[in-house]
């Protein structure tokens, strides 16, 4: 190998390595600052004129929205109010699935107390003799608890 292709190939690694490590970080900003235009953009009709623009003034609203909704969902009315709704969507055949997923989803992501990730099983998948590692993220709910006898984790 001679001179030019070994400088060629540190040029190209070290380019490469420069892309993996400032890619995420650069998306990471990019969907940050359009979440936060996004917001800004919803909120600053509701705010009517102001006299300047606070970027990020949307996403504090928005954050601070749902801590109230947060508050008053933990009561006692607003527990009364998440089963309701929750009963109204579990008997719509296509929103139910997308309620649940998405609230799995959610629960498993921002849940503290959640044990979701932090054991390891084994699971004989997908044929007989073959077992594959996974996570046990909780307990099994609505469908397939109603589908199966035995209890599924």
């Amino acid at each position: 190998m001679n001179f030019i292709s070994k400088i060629f190939r540190k040029i190209s690694n070290n380019f490469f390595k420069g892309i993996l490590i400032s890619a995420p970080v650069i998306i990471t900003f990019y969907i940050a600052w359009g979440l936060i235009k996004f917001f800004d953009k919803k909120v600053s009709p509701l705010l009517g004129t102001f006299p300047y623009e606070i970027p990020g003034f949307g996403l504090i609203t928005v954050f601070i929205f749902f801590a109230i909704i947060g508050f008053i969902t933990t009561g006692l009315l607003g527990r009364i109010f998440s089963t309701f709704f929750e009963k109204i969507l579990s008997k719509m055949p296509i929103l139910r699935n997308i309620y649940s997923g998405l609230k799995q989803l959610f629960e498993a992501i921002l849940t503290q107390k959640s044990n979701s990730f932090r054991e390891v099983v084994l699971i004989e998948y997908p044929r007989q003799g073959i077992w594959a590692m996974g996570f046990l993220t909780g307990d099994t709910k609505g469908e397939v608890n109603r589908k199966t006898k035995n209890q599924m984790v």
